[in-house]
């Protein structure tokens, strides 16, 4: 029994393993066992939950295919589940993602669990945001794949509440929170949304091609660094794409290689103080395309620091008296 358990769990490591197709006498030398015994070890997994496809041929054999009403378990080397335990803690938001990670710990060996331990002990969130129904995740993604029209109860930042007739196209994870960029029909132009905001999804079935997709990421990106503000800023910056994208968070700002050398910085603020900050702690010399007030804020800020300057160059500290 111990040995046919231990040829079970090796067949189906094998077949875990990579997609392509096993022939019966390949997999027979592996383990040391007739085509026949192969045979009845295949028939073992699909009594278990495991879809074992057989292809007939010369070049058929046995390949794992995919379907079923549950998921069988998987099985995964140490570090692949070193792995899935750290994304689930790096991408919050999932409602089932604590559930999925404690039956994935508890059939870990003790060192493993330990590190996936050390994981979860060692990293912390911050935001406290109320987790995404994964129900929704999958609606949505079936959605952005077959191009089919969705209707959204929506809530909107000042709490009023609407209802949309969307196309998604992408779903993305920005600053601990999802958002779906989808074209509103009712508006017609596209729009981003977010996933804690939709109280309700009803897929209508209808299959639709919106007009002129944007790239998602910039398109987020931009929701989130320029469109909400008051200003809204282009900078040109003395440095490449690379240099500049590891200086500036990709949620702050959009970037966008002019040349080699050179990048221009989309970004927004309500105040143009906090904007220049920012541009100015970077590190790295630019010149503002625009807008045309930031210009005379940075001439105004200008000629008061040169005054300052002048004024502290009179040596005023030395009159002062102890």
């Amino acid at each position: 029994m111990v040995d046919t358990t231990a040829r079970l769990l090796g067949l189906l490591a094998a077949l875990q393993s990579s997609p392509r197709i096993w022939s019966g006498p390949e997999l027979a030398e592996r383990f040391g066992v007739t085509a026949r015994t192969v045979r009845r070890d295949v028939d073992r997994l699909r009594q278990l939950g495991y879809p074992v496809l057989t292809h007939a041929g010369a070049t058929g054999g046995y390949q794992l295919g995919t379907g079923g009403a549950a998921i069988p378990p998987l099985m995964l080397e140490r570090d692949e589940a070193v792995a899935i335990a750290a994304a689930l803690r790096a991408v919050p938001g999932v409602a089932a993602g604590s559930s999925a990670l404690a039956k994935l710990e508890q059939f870990l060996p003790p060192t493993a669990r330990r590190e996936m331990s050390a994981v979860g002990d060692m990293t912390l969130g911050l935001d406290g945001r109320p987790p995404v129904d994964p129900a929704m995740l999958v609606t949505l993604t079936t959605a952005c794949r077959d191009g089919e029209r969705l209707r959204l109860d929506y809530v909107s930042r000042d709490g009023a509440p609407s209802e949309r007739l969307v196309v998604p196209l992408r779903l993305v994870h920005a600053v601990g929170r999802w958002y779906v960029v989808a074209y509103d029909r009712g508006r017609s132009e596209w729009r981003t949304f977010r996933l804690d905001r939709i109280d309700s999804i009803v897929a209508t079935g209808h299959r639709e091609t919106p007009p002129d997709p944007p790239d998602p990421h910039r398109f987020v990106q931009a929701a989130l660094s320029i469109n909400p503000y008051r200003y809204q800023a282009r900078v040109l910056f003395a440095a490449p794409l690379g240099v500049m994208a590891e200086r500036i968070p990709a949620e702050a700002a959009v970037l966008t290689a002019v040349d080699d050398d050179s990048t221009l910085v989309s970004t927004g603020g309500d105040s143009l103080d906090v904007i220049l900050w920012h541009l100015l702690r970077v590190g790295i010399d630019f010149e503002v395309i625009g807008p045309a007030v930031l210009v005379d804020h940075m001439a105004e800020l200008s000629r008061r620091l040169t005054a300052l300057t002048g004024a502290n160059r009179v040596g005023r500290r030395q009159a002062v008296t102890p």
